[in-house]
């Protein structure tokens, strides 16, 4: 199995669940991946992945003593990237480009495309115009949308809502 992980932005709620990706996909009721997992993101993403490596170390090196290592599964290779085509194998193109999260820089939305078709992956972002310049003529946009009931609002959701697209701001995006 051959997994390519792309990474919007490095807040928590997007790299929480990469260890589990990484090591179960390596084992053999996980999907028995035999390459190394490869990752691309934003700037600071090879330092992370060097750092989740010495995180686990225990378990990778409890998984070889037992028999049960996949050494080439349980490896991963991270890419930082910049705007731009991050990919392109097999007519496959990605293209990453810049959206404005506000909290944290860079963050990117993905367009993808194959075979003349598109998918565009926003990532978490507020209103943004080069988000709509890279869907254009796309097959699907996947578009993320934060709201809270209007009684709920206190400051730090407040502050929460400001990071992203409010749904009537999607609409406009959408036409």
């Amino acid at each position: 199995m051959l997994i390519k992980l792309y990474l919007t932005h490095l807040h928590l709620d997007h790299t929480i669940g990469i260890p589990d990706v990484w090591l179960t996909g390596s084992l053999p009721t996980g999907g028995k991946r035999e390459q190394p997992l490869k990752i691309w993101g934003p700037k600071g993403t090879e330092k992370m992945m060097v750092h989740m490596n010495k995180a686990y170390k225990a378990d990778l090196d409890a998984r070889d003593d037992s028999g049960n290592g996949n050494v080439e599964g349980a490896s991963n290779v991270a890419n930082d990237i910049k705007e731009g085509i991050v990919y392109n194998k097999k007519g496959i193109e990605v293209i990453a480009f810049k959206v404005d999260h506000k909290s944290i820089e860079p963050a990117f939305g993905y367009r993808v495309n194959y075979k003349g078709h598109s998918v565009v992956i926003s990532g978490d972002t507020r209103y943004n115009e080069n988000l709509i310049k890279f869907s254009k003529g796309a097959d699907v946009v996947i578009h993320e949308v934060a709201a809270a009931k209007p009684d709920n609002e206190s400051e730090s959701i407040a502050n929460i809502l400001d990071l992203h697209t409010t749904p009537e701001e999607a609409g406009k995006v959408f036409s």
